[in-house]
């Protein structure tokens, strides 16, 4: 269990120790002892808070515990509790004015202390968890005013469904319904003149769609400006209806020419509102003066929220009908089968249903979904469709499985299905298959477990030759090599410088027979050892193999640099260290006579790849070189050195397999170094 921790602030040491001594038996952290209420503000300054504060109301300083544990109230939030001797009620009067949790006299008791301290942390966190709930209460208050709110709105927003709400429902082409709209609102509020205008895309000018007292002629032809100094304008950046009681004395807009035309007095206009701005404006107007009510407004108000709901539907209808157009003509254009089946009969085929099973779709809508699958899976058909039924649940659904379909032509032939369902409201199921002729692919398949085969054979054919190189061949060259010593041991004292020359030879060619056989081996395992690719730090790996090289790097006095930027790669460790130990060892033996004899080793970001580099100050590769030092049996013909000369092969199958490429670049300066690269994928 946490124990509390309690500061002490008390100028008198025996005291404090005192208190220290009663608090840690009570089995409380004594936190610090503090003599003064600057020191005790800057401990707590430091970040080091205690759980509760014993506080000695007379100490030393500028300012008293009284004054010290108001500033640890306001700034802090932590419990204080008294230490005092004094009985002077003023003190005590004071002491209050900061809210304390307690009050200890000097000397206290362990136990008193121990209840005052039990007593003061106890109700700090009572008050602590008063005001949390205190806060969650207003915030509870906020949310609760905010959804008030929005049930307002929400109901404000029903309110629409009124005098034209069922016309609404009833009419199917928009501009039908305009017109009924603005006669009827017209009529009702006993005006002459309504219209609706909707605003075009340039956002400055608006179409004359509906109306009734204006000459027809107007109707979808006459355009209205709807600048900001215009009815229309303003009406578009207001939130509310606009109310005109005298055209010719409004001075915050001016009417068009078209309403001083028809003389046009008093009116109304309000937004209609789309679902990304205003749609436009629905207006009334009377050639008489009038003084619009409260209800009028509402009315106008109600009419064209009806007005924004009924076109916000047709869009919808319109994108819906949009969108079952795209459907169908993804099914219709999709390249795998695409097969509907509801109530056991089929609804929907498309031309690749109709090219995989040779149905036309007049031939198999309405037809039974068992006219596609064979005779011999049908009752497992069925009883899975009774299974599901019964239980909502089947092993196939919502997966890609392997099925058998039937042709028109009757024949059989394999398919990939993915199959889905959706519930109708009537309680019946729909269901969708996805279906892929995989005759191809069944084919394409055997093919590749054939080559297959044909590949392990021809690797366990490699793997025998390996073993005839290892031994069928050696074998015969270590008898040449014995006779040979033989030979030479029994007769040279016959031998002439002639017959030992060609001994010699003899040997010789054995040498580099037996390299040639060695060499062979080395490349040819590298491509049958099994990798094993784990996360590895390059760094460790090179510095691991300049300490098995220490002894030839130092004897050929070479001077040895790691560039600190190697980065941790996923890779067979082993594999790689055997690439910078060749890519060393042959920097090491071309190095040359030159005074400057240094390696460097490091890696540069490539894109996706780690790019990893050995350069040196050798004697350098020229151009026409480069490419022929990949491959078996050729070597760099400037410097002998010793060695079987496949390293840089063996480094190049191994990057190769861990899907990177290796190149050269040389000269480097001064027709001089040559700098290896190779790189890594980083993922």
């Amino acid at each position: 269990m946490k124990k509390e921790r309690i500061m002490v602030v008390e100028d008198e040491i025996v005291t404090a120790r005192s208190l220290q001594m009663s608090l840690e038996k009570l089995d409380y952290v004594v936190t610090a002892i503090i003599s003064s209420g600057e020191q005790a503000i800057q401990k707590l300054e430091d970040g080091d808070c205690p759980d509760l504060v014993l506080m000695d109301i007379s100490l030393q300083g500028k300012i008293d515990g009284i004054e010290t544990a108001e500033i640890i109230n306001t700034r802090f939030d932590l419990p204080v509790i008294y230490l005092t001797s004094s009985v002077d009620i003023s003190v005590f009067e004071k002491a209050k004015t900061t809210n304390p949790y307690g009050y200890i006299t000097k000397p206290s008791k362990k136990e008193a202390l121990q209840k005052v301290i039990e007593l003061g942390l106890y109700r700090h966190r009572s008050d602590k968890e008063r005001r949390m709930l205190v806060i969650e209460l207003e915030k509870e208050i906020v949310k609760r005013n905010r959804i008030e709110k929005e049930l307002e709105i929400r109901v404000r927003q029903q309110n629409v469904i009124a005098y034209l709400g069922y016309k609404a429902l009833l009419s199917m082409d928009t501009i039908d319904f305009m017109n009924k709209v603005v006669k009827k609102v017209a009529d009702t509020l006993d005006n002459e003149y309504c219209n609706i205008l909707e605003l075009l895309p340039d956002d400055m000018n608006m179409l004359l769609l509906a109306g009734i007292g204006w000459e027809k002629d107007l109707l979808g032809h006459t355009k209205i400006k709807s600048g900001l100094d215009t009815q229309e304008g303003y009406t578009l950046n207001s939130s509310k209806p606009v109310i005109v009681d005298n055209l010719k004395a409004e001075t915050q807009f001016y009417g068009t020419q078209l309403l001083h035309k028809y003389n046009i007095v008093s009116g109304m206009s309000i937004v209609i509102q789309g679902k990304d701005g205003p749609w436009g404006i629905l207006e009334t107007y009377s050639i008489k003066q009038k003084t619009f009510s409260k209800n009028d407004i509402n009315f106008l108000h109600s009419i064209a929220n009806l007005l924004a709901s009924a076109i916000a539907r047709k869009k919808v209808e319109e994108t819906l009908k949009e969108s079952e157009e795209k459907y169908r003509k993804l099914i219709e254009t999709a390249q795998d089968a695409i097969v509907c089946v509801e109530n056991g009969k089929i609804t929907i085929w498309n031309k690749s249903a109709e090219k995989i099973f040779g149905y036309l779709k007049s031939e198999i809508i309405g037809k039974p979904v068992s006219t596609i699958i064979p005779e011999r899976f049908r009752e497992g058909h069925q009883k899975g469709m009774k299974q599901f039924l019964e239980s909502g649940k089947a092993s196939i659904m919502d997966k890609i499985v392997e099925f058998s379909g039937k042709s028109k032509d009757g024949i059989e032939f394999p398919i990939e299905m993915s199959l889905s369902y959706q519930k109708t409201k009537d309680k019946h199921y729909t269901f969708t298959a996805i279906l892929r002729d995989i005759t191809s692919q069944k084919q394409t398949t055997e093919q590749l477990i054939e080559k297959s085969k044909e590949i392990e054979k021809i690797n366990k054919e490699l793997k025998d030759f390996v073993y005839t190189v290892s031994h069928d061949l050696k074998e015969p060259l270590f008898s040449i090599d014995g006779y040979n010593t033989r030979l030479y041991k029994t007769y040279k004292d016959t031998y002439d410088e002639k017959g030992r020359k060609f001994s010699n030879r003899i040997k010789a060619n054995i040498e580099i027979m037996s390299n040639r056989i060695k060499e062979i081996l080395e490349v040819t395992k590298i491509g049958m050892i099994t990798y094993d690719f784990k996360v590895n730090n390059t760094g460790n790996i090179v510095k691991e193999v300049l300490t098995s090289l220490e002894d030839q790097i130092e004897s050929n006095n070479i001077n040895t640099i790691i560039n600190h930027n190697l980065p941790t790669i996923l890779c067979d460790g082993k594999r790689i260290s055997d690439v910078f130990c060749n890519l060393v060892t042959n920097a090491i033996k071309f190095m040359g006579d030159d005074k400057q004899r240094q390696i460097t080793i490091g890696c540069n970001k490539d894109g996706d790849n780690n790019k990893f580099y050995v350069e040196d100050t050798g004697i350098g590769i020229r151009k026409e070189s480069q490419e022929n030092l990949f491959k078996i049996f050729s070597r760099l013909k400037e410097i002998e050195a010793e060695g079987t000369g496949v390293g840089l092969i063996i480094a190049k199958k191994i990057v190769e397999l861990h899907k990177g490429k290796i190149w050269i670049e040389s000269p480097i300066a001064g027709e001089k170094g040559t700098r290896f690269c190779f790189t890594i994928p980083k993922d």
